[in-house]
């Protein structure tokens, strides 16, 4: 990892769509740390990027991970003291993540662990749905120990 970069983009509204920050990381082959400002307001967005196995050329992103939005008079953290830039790079990224890592587990690791999480949370939401639209009660049952069994799964991967 060569380098990582701070792209500050300045927000007109209250939100921005995640493509454009999709469309930014796929035109730049570094890690990449957002800052969005928007009416006296920061936040921190940023996806794990790691080269591809397969290509080193081709840079795999991951989903996005950001932080709440904060004053934009707040105090900046100074940069951890690391040996290397993935220590850099995994540093700046954990303040951003929704779950802690797990003891010995790495950055990558830890990026799949949440995205097998977050995956597991859209499924149980798509079968709520399904159960909330569905007619028939046998049906809805069958959703429901569905809905059921997936959240026991997720309160052990959580």
């Amino acid at each position: 990892m060569p380098e990582i970069q701070l792209f500050g983009l300045t927000l007109k509204g209250d939100s921005l769509k995640e493509e454009v920050l999709q469309c930014i990381d796929k035109a730049i082959p570094f890690p990449l740390l957002f800052e969005l400002r928007r009416k006296g307001q920061v936040r921190y967005t940023a996806a794990y990027k790691r080269p591809s196995t397969a290509d080193s050329a081709v840079w795999v992103v991951s989903g996005y991970f950001s932080n709440g939005w904060q004053p934009a008079d707040s105090p900046r953290k100074s940069l951890p003291v690391v040996l290397n830039m993935e220590c850099l790079y995994a540093s700046l990224l954990e303040p951003l993540l929704p779950f802690e890592a797990r003891p010995g587990e790495g950055l990558a690791e830890h990026i799949l662990w949440i995205e097998v999480i977050q995956k597991l949370q859209a499924e149980i939401a798509r079968y709520e749905n399904e159960m909330i639209r569905e007619k028939q009660f046998n049906k809805k049952i069958a959703l429901n120990q569905t809905v059921r069994d997936l959240q026991t799964k997720l309160k052990v991967l959580a």
